[in-house]
């Protein structure tokens, strides 16, 4: 389906196809309803991630943990009013060792710049932020990725992949 939405739209009968299943052993993906309660209901899952697997909160994997709680976690929130709410509810239920930073168009340049180059480098292992923030994230290390609200486009979840 989503193969065909794009070749309506874009030139490319003269280009060779190939289709591959989007099933990767490597990849998992949980969906999750929202739950009554908002914010803290919704994000417990998170909480319990770190807190079975102690990690030190870099997001290079330098913690004691099994494994599932290293590497970067990304928070999609749909709105920036959004994102703050969430960055900031998260960063007061994490362990300290956990620094959240959050990123969206309303901040100033140097603000995003800090949060991005925070990500990156592991010093940060979360960032709550709108959509645009992933356009551009080469990281190797990310682990979880989570979307609170809907996604505009209906694509299935194949757009996940």
């Amino acid at each position: 389906m989503l193969i065909f939405s794009i070749s309506v739209h874009l030139p490319l009968s003269l280009h060779p196809r190939k289709l591959t299943q989007i099933f990767r052993t490597n990849l998992a993906i949980t969906v999750r309803h929202q739950k009554p309660g908002g914010i803290p209901a919704n994000f417990r899952f998170l909480e319990e991630i770190f807190a079975q697997n102690g990690t030190s909160g870099n997001g290079s994997g330098s913690g004691s943990g099994s494994g599932s709680s290293r590497g970067g976690t990304i928070v999609y929130v749909p709105t920036t009013k959004g994102v703050e709410k969430v960055a900031a509810h998260l960063t007061s239920v994490l362990p300290s060792t956990i620094k959240v930073v959050s990123y969206h168009g309303k901040q100033d340049v140097e603000m995003r710049r800090r949060a991005h180059v925070a990500f990156l480098t592991g010093e940060a292992a979360v960032v709550v932020a709108t959509i645009a923030f992933g356009m551009g994230i080469d990281k190797p290390d990310i682990r979880r990725i989570g979307n609170r609200g809907r996604r505009k486009l209906n694509l299935g979840v194949a757009a996940y992949w």
